[in-house]
């Protein structure tokens, strides 16, 4: 085979190549553009993914915040009910107090009864204080008279005392000369 001759059959074959060839640039090209494509696809899903994530986080916290204010209000009805027991039982013993001023009441009266029996013996034993007062003012009068002479007899002994004094000293004035 000549030169010629080969070469006319290497041209259909590289004619068949280039043409699949040129087929293959067309379909990278494609595929290139199909991938650039998918790949602004994946970043905006991925965009969206981390903006979904932030708001589930911001979801948790609102969620936890909600948990703890639900604790709160869990903890107010407990402090409510602590209330209304001692309101339940401040009222039990208003109501025991209230039986206990009527029974206090009742003996109350019985006592003003005994009161005015009492008054009624009082009144004698007045009379006979009064008998008693007449005797205590004579006897008064009485210590009366004794004070004044206690008194007399309290003023000599001060004066004794002075003059024991003035010897006292005089004495001491001796002794120290």
């Amino acid at each position: 085979m000549n030169a010629d001759r080969r070469l006319d059959q290497l041209e259909p074959v590289i004619s068949e190549l280039l043409v699949k060839q040129d087929k293959l640039s067309e379909l990278m090209l494609n595929i290139s553009k199909v991938l650039d494509k998918q790949s602004d696809n994946v970043s905006f899903l991925l965009k969206n993914q981390l903006q979904m994530s932030g708001r589930m986080d911001n979801v948790e916290i609102r969620l936890d915040a909600m948990d703890v204010r639900f604790k709160d209000v869990l903890s107010n009805q407990e402090a409510i009910k602590a209330i209304q027991q001692l309101i339940s039982e401040k009222q039990e013993a208003m109501f025991d107090t209230q039986e206990t001023m009527f029974v206090t009441q009742e003996a109350m009266s019985a006592k003003q009864d005994f009161l005015s029996r009492m008054q009624e013996s009082m009144l004698t034993e007045q009379q006979m204080i009064s008998a008693k007062q007449d005797f205590l003012s004579r006897m008064q009068e009485s210590a009366l008279t004794e004070q004044e002479k206690m008194s007399a007899k309290q003023d000599f002994l001060s004066r004794m005392q002075e003059t024991i004094l003035v010897k006292q000293d005089l004495i001491l004035d001796i002794i120290k000369k």
